[in-house]
């Protein structure tokens, strides 16, 4: 294989793919337009990260069979679901698409630092739960911070008919940033004080599951919260 698994390999693609999607398109910003980069993102990236995917779900018989009746209702749902709201001018639906984007993006990356720990010991059932709940706090605060995207998130629900600002009013979305501030401050320093308390107990820190939580977070924050191009932050 042209790439083996190993450690280099395992750093360049998984850990540092993060902080490397943020490099290649701030420098590409200098020369295309935000517009530009997010449609050769969406164009060719996101066929060589469902299309895998597809061929595995469709061409591996075992798999098939075990998820057969999924695979086959849900394509034709999601078609008739999309098909229906373009053609009436409904696009109410794609906030829904866009919840399923953030629960996706979340559930990968913890599904990722799971992979990591099982791979190097047995894992407690409470460092588990202290994962999801680093990944849970720090991507909501993170969506809440950003200065564009719960704010556009709201308006579009608020055209579409789903009325959020009926029960939360604009002016209470900072209240929500400092909250979810404090919480996430809190809810780190118990996994630290656990990290360490394992740690001492004889279990090995797992230094790639740390490290590819630090390269993620460290680029939605940037994307989502620091740059102001709110096209270009969507395609990092």
């Amino acid at each position: 294989m042209l790439f083996r698994s190993n450690r280099v390999s395992d750093s360049l693609f998984f850990i540092g793919t993060p902080l490397l999607s943020l490099v290649l398109l701030q420098a590409a910003a200098n020369y295309f337009s935000s517009f530009d980069i997010a449609l050769f993102v969406l164009a060719f990236f996101a066929v060589g990260h469902h299309l895998p995917g597809l061929m595995r779900a469709y061409g591996e018989r075992e798999l098939f069979d075990r998820y057969k009746a999924r695979f086959i209702i849900s394509p034709l749902v999601i078609v008739a679901c999309v098909g229906w709201s373009v053609f009436n001018g409904h696009l109410g639906f794609f906030i829904f698409l866009a919840l399923w984007d953030m629960w996706h993006f979340f559930m990968q990356h913890y599904g990722f630092m799971r992979i990591y720990e099982v791979k190097r010991h047995k894992p407690s059932r409470l460092s588990g739960r202290l994962d999801w709940l680093l990944t849970a706090i720090c991507f909501t605060y993170i969506v809440v911070a950003s200065p564009h995207y719960l704010v556009n998130f709201m308006e579009r629900c608020h055209r579409y008919g789903f009325g959020l600002y009926t029960w939360f009013q604009p002016e209470y979305v900072p209240l929500l940033r400092q909250a979810l501030l404090v919480l996430a401050v809190a809810i780190s320093v118990v996994y630290v004080v656990h990290l360490v308390r394992s740690s001492r107990q004889g279990a090995p820190v797992v230094w790639p599951k740390l490290a590819i939580t630090a390269t993620t977070f460290l680029t939605v924050y940037y994307a989502y919260i620091v740059l102001d191009d709110v096209i270009l932050g969507y395609a990092m």
